[in-house]
């Protein structure tokens, strides 16, 4: 937990330093911890799992590593990932990938135990902190460019078109967000705790795979993936909001019928 606590703290630290990077031009899956954190916004809970969040890491891959906590800023439009057991020569490993994948590194740095990196490109910005004594690492994207966004719509008539094989969550549609053909975010008012409850259980019936469910008083959090390769997150919360995340894969996934 202290190690946890350093990390945090460093994190905050570079939402305060990091510059703005406006005009910036250009291994193995990460695991999962035991009991780790995921923060949105001011709603803290804890899941069985984490996953490595692909989409919000600027389609990087996920690193060597044991993953510890999840953060998502929305006010910064980032996204913060803490590793832990991730020794030197895979954190450089890592900055290799990052620039294979395209994006420029901009400024690196060691000292005082750490190794510290920051990277652009015309999407997004990485900010890389490793921890050399702890072997721990703090990775945080930021989007650069905005998401395609509509307006409040009509409840009735806006459940998006892709999602036709997916039930529709009874509330009122408030806001949607479309990143590409495949990654889309819905948001919603007015869904009653116990249309949210049945709706998990509706999900729970297809996405089987990689699940993390968390329900308290004042929140519920499903996620999970199908045979077919869907990735959902669903999140509610008790001023009735909540927000269903869908991202399909690029190809089908075939499956083998028994």
């Amino acid at each position: 937990m202290r190690r946890l606590y350093r990390l945090t703290a460093a994190v905050l630290s570079i939402f305060l330093l990091m510059p703005v990077l406006a005009a910036c031009t250009p291994g193995q899956p990460a695991s999962s911890g035991d009991d780790p954190s995921v923060s949105t916004g001011s709603t803290e809970e804890t899941s069985a799992s984490l996953v490595w969040p692909t989409e919000e890491m600027g389609q990087l891959p996920a690193p060597d590593g044991k993953i510890s906590a999840v953060t998502r800023d929305t006010d910064s439009r980032s996204v913060t990932v803490l590793l832990e057991s991730m020794n030197r020569d895979q954190a450089e490993a890592y900055l290799l990938t990052t620039t294979a994948a395209g994006y420029e590194l901009l400024e690196k740095t060691e000292g005082d135990g750490t190794l510290m990196a920051q990277l652009g490109s015309s999407t997004g910005q990485i900010s890389f902190l490793y921890f050399l004594d702890d072997e721990a690492c703090s990775l945080t994207f930021f989007t650069l460019t905005d998401p395609v966004a509509t307006p409040p719509v009509d409840p009735a008539a806006a459940w998006p078109e892709t999602w036709t094989d997916l039930p529709v969550l009874q509330g009122e549609i408030s806001e949607i967000l479309v990143y590409d053909e495949r990654d889309a975010i819905v948001y919603f008012s007015e869904v009653d705790p116990a249309v949210a409850d049945d709706y998990v259980r509706q999900l729970s019936e297809r996405f089987v795979l990689d699940i993390a469910q968390q329900r308290d008083d004042h929140s519920l959090f499903f996620t999970g993936s199908d045979p077919q390769g869907v990735y959902l997150e669903f999140f509610w919360a008790d001023d009735q909001t909540a927000s269903l995340k869908v991202v399909k894969p690029l190809e089908p996934v075939e499956t083998t019928e028994t």
